[in-house]
């Protein structure tokens, strides 16, 4: 017998032993906990755990393979008292969308809610008069497979304490061979309610989401003089003054200078969130103070929302002033110039945009007052209402946030806000921005068929012969150097020459998830480029075409069995990053990151497409010669889940009438007449669908609102310009959740193999669109196939489909 110890635990109970075996047979280990009393008085009594015996044999043993099971690993809270309601995080493996939990007769699963294959989080209410003590968690597949833990969960009374002065000890050991490295880990597990749940007391103060009318967002400008006091809307400010902005949530403020009052989506947003309010100027119009355009406000536990880091503090309002704590302050100054002049104002949640107001000014030497408003703010972007809270709860927060909008000047400004607080502003000429998407876009039509202009009937595919890395590397360096060249007009401008923009490439360095958000959809055609084509590792763009190399990490990536986001390149750690004639597909944006170009005016951006069994599909589809094919390969994604499809025009509009899709997808051909575009099903014969095809009263997608998905064959006709006319009308006219399009027409061979790889992802794995588009991209690369750039996502990246209860759905 050995002894090993005495050891002091890390504060949370984990303590790891390294020991090495130095004869075969059985090891049975026992560990003793002696009892403490802590310096806070709590006293946790002495307690022994069970004995793990581990075989040592001369030779190697490994566990069976059992990657594939169903498994439970944790729950987390793990205990709960009778009468109630909480959500529990199961981690474990191969979780499904269809995933079912149950605990015991007491405890009634509420809701269900997917997040990835390791992760559930699960809505359950406690009955209050359910027993007491532990309860095994069972998981179970529709395949029949099934996970238990047992005593993964414990109900406790509604008096106990906070905190359970026993201490759980637990052995984790890994066997061996002789002379290999025993791990021995030691968890000292504390049942702590305090950490669990909310203490009753605490849990009283949280009250219900205040209504409307109490979380208004409120703007209007200020004096310097009078800070506290809002200027009257109606009488214009003075030239070449300044004034203070201010940004508050709560009641009606009288001098708001809101046209439309909106409440602050609370809904949608958890208690304790941190929201970031930012200024963006326009051009020669209201001057924000440099560095002083970003404020914080934090929604509390009951409901109220509180400055968490303040901007400017007025001089002539007392630091004791509760106003200084609910009102944020922005100093401005307005122009020289008299007339109208703007200013946006923006509120972020971890990135993600979740309104955008156009502050609209009038600035005059001459203070007469107006029978309307002159000082005005207009809510012009918005997130879902239908969002479910806990989604964003769980969501992961995004590398960048851009909005995208025309300046009616003759520019396009990108307004930025990242992670580690970056912020900035970015402005083109029309002309510039347009020339620049055009050659990024003639270089895919090249890569795709070997021409730079518009196909034609004549034009063949060049990628359905196989991997070929001499046409890989010269379709790779060509794409790469117009996407190098835009992203050398962009950078600089957003670093303006004050910074490095070192910061900026370091931000989007690692994989992550991007927002391009236009607000009104009739400028996307305008000022929506195609961020999947960005390039953004150090190129020489003026060498010879035979100069440039694929990078040999991802090269050898190929060869591996390794996907290739898990590879270096794809992690942003590439090693031929800087060197400036060797190309690696990972420099491309819509290689390396999740990327989704919402568009939010009159309808809203989602993010969840709800379902309550399983999700109802419709198909229409051009008769093609692999339609056959895809039709089978479609329809085996998932067998449970039927497509409802349609091959002529009528049943296709009767379809979308009548039924309430989930997904609508489209295998079609398309054309254009007089500038109109449109997608024909069926045969020749057939009449074409067009935007205005449904009149908004006859189509309109409430609930659920679907994921519309064009994947347009043979047609030059459904390239952006036009196609962004079926986009505006299937998410502002009738409302779907947003659009999957192309930058250039697709053959049917990538058709097909986009199409079923993302949708099996999408239905099928639970992942986000934009996790599935990335991925599928990634997919085709893998096998010398960069064509994947060509999809474009017109909608939020985060958009799942999300299976709800019953009485949860609707």
């Amino acid at each position: 017998m050995e002894t090993l110890g005495a050891y002091t635990s890390e504060p949370s109970g984990y303590l790891s032993i390294e020991y090495t075996p130095t004869q075969i047979g059985s090891y049975t280990l026992v560990f003793t906990f002696p009892g403490e009393l802590t310096t806070n008085n709590n006293y946790y009594e002495p307690s022994t755990s069970e004995e793990v015996t581990l075989i040592v044999r001369e030779d190697s043993v490994f566990p069976p393979d059992d990657s594939d099971q169903l498994q439970i690993n944790d729950v987390d809270p793990d205990c709960g008292q009778c009468g109630q309601e909480l959500n529990l995080m199961i981690s474990g493996e191969n979780f499904t969308p269809e995933t079912d939990v149950f605990i015991s007769d007491f405890i009634e699963v509420i809701d269900v809610h997917f997040i990835n294959s390791e992760e559930l989080e699960v809505e359950i209410c406690i009955d209050p008069d359910a027993p007491t003590g532990p309860c095994s968690v069972e998981v179970s597949n529709p395949d029949d497979s099934s996970a238990e833990l047992e005593d993964g969960f414990e109900v406790n009374p509604t008096d106990s304490p906070t905190i359970d002065p026993r201490l759980i000890v637990a052995v984790v050991a890994t066997g061996g061979s002789i002379g290999s490295i025993l791990i021995i880990r030691h968890v000292l597990k504390r049942r702590s309610l305090a950490k669990k749940s909310l203490p009753k007391e605490q849990a009283a103060r949280i009250e219900p989401i205040p209504p409307q009318a109490e979380r208004i967002v409120n703007t209007g400008f200020s004096s310097q003089t009078q800070a506290g006091k809002p200027l009257d809307p109606a009488l214009p400010l003075t030239p070449g003054q300044s004034y203070y902005f201010w940004f508050e949530v709560g009641p009606m403020v009288e001098g708001t200078i809101e046209v439309k009052p909106e409440p602050l989506p609370m809904e949608l947003l958890p208690t304790g969130a941190r929201l970031k309010v930012v200024l963006f100027a326009f051009d020669g119009e209201i001057e924000i103070t440099p560095n002083r355009d970003v404020g914080e406000i934090q929604i509390m536990r009951n409901w109220d929302v509180k400055v968490a880091s303040q901007v400017e503090r007025p001089k002539n309002i007392s630091p004791d002033s509760d106003l200084l704590e609910r009102r944020l302050f922005f100093l401005i100054r307005t122009p020289i110039k008299e007339g109208e002049v703007r200013l946006r104002c923006n509120i972020y949640y971890q990135q993600v945009l979740v309104q955008s107001r156009l502050i609209k000014v009038l600035v005059s030497r001459t203070k007469v007052r107006s029978d309307t408003p002159v000082l005005q703010s207009s809510v012009e972007y918005s997130m879902s209402k239908a969002i479910d809270p806990r989604y964003l709860v769980h969501m992961k927060p995004q590398t960048l946030s851009v909005m995208l909008n025309d300046n009616a000047d003759g520019t396009h400004s990108f307004r930025i806000v990242g992670a580690d607080d970056f912020k900035d502003s970015v402005s083109f000429k029309a002309g510039m921005l347009k020339n620049h998407i055009e050659k990024i876009r003639m270089e895919l039509r090249s890569a795709s068929w070997g021409t730079k202009k518009h196909w034609e009937k004549r034009d063949k595919y060049r990628y359905d012969g196989g991997y070929n890395e001499e046409q890989l590397r010269k379709d790779l360096a060509l794409l790469a150097i117009q996407g190098y060249r835009f992203w050398f007009k962009f950078a600089p401008k957003i670093t303006k020459g004050k910074k490095s923009p070192k910061k900026f490439s370091e931000l989007t360095r690692k994989p992550g998830i991007m927002e391009f958000a236009v607000k009104d959809p009739t400028e996307a055609s305008k000022c929506m480029f195609p961020a999947a084509l960005i390039y953004d590792y150090p190129l020489e763009t003026n060498a010879n075409l035979k100069d440039y190399v694929l990078c040999k990490s991802f090269l050898e990536s190929l060869n591996s069995t390794t996907p290739l986001k898990e590879t270096p390149c794809f992690k942003g750690d590439c090693p031929s990053r800087g060197k400036k004639t060797v190309v690696c597909p990972s420099g491309f944006w819509g290689f390396r990151h999740s990327i989704g170009l919402p568009l939010g005016s009159a309808s809203e951006t989602n993010h969840e497409i709800s379902y309550q069994n399983t999700p109802e599909l419709v198909g229409a589809a051009f008769l093609f010669e692999t339609w056959s094919e895809h039709r089978q390969a479609l329809e085996s994604l998932k067998p449970e889940i039927s497509w409802k499809l349609a091959f002529t025009r009528e049943d296709t509009i009767r379809m979308l009438k009548s039924t309430e899709p989930h997904l609508v997808y489209f295998y079609c051909e398309g054309g254009a007449e007089g500038g109109l575009p449109y997608i024909q099903v069926g045969n020749k014969n057939e009449k074409g669908i067009t935007p205005e095809t449904f009149a908004p009263d006859d189509l309109w997608w409430e609930e659920p609102q679907p994921l519309v998905f064009i994947n347009g064959c043979r047609t030059a006709a459904l390239e952006p310009k036009l196609m962004l006319d079926f986009v505006s009308a299937f998410v502002t006219c009738y409302h779907a959740a947003g659009v999957i399009g192309t930058e250039i027409q697709v053959f049917q061979q990538l058709a097909r193999n986009f199409a079923e790889e993302c949708l099996r992802r999408f239905l099928v794995e639970g992942e986000t669109i934009g996790e599935a588009v990335r991925a599928t991209r990634l997919k085709l690369l893998k096998y010398g196939n960069p064509l994947g750039l060509i999809y474009t996502i017109y909608a939020n990246s985060s958009l799942r489909l999300k299976k709800v209860n019953k009485e949860n759905y609707g």
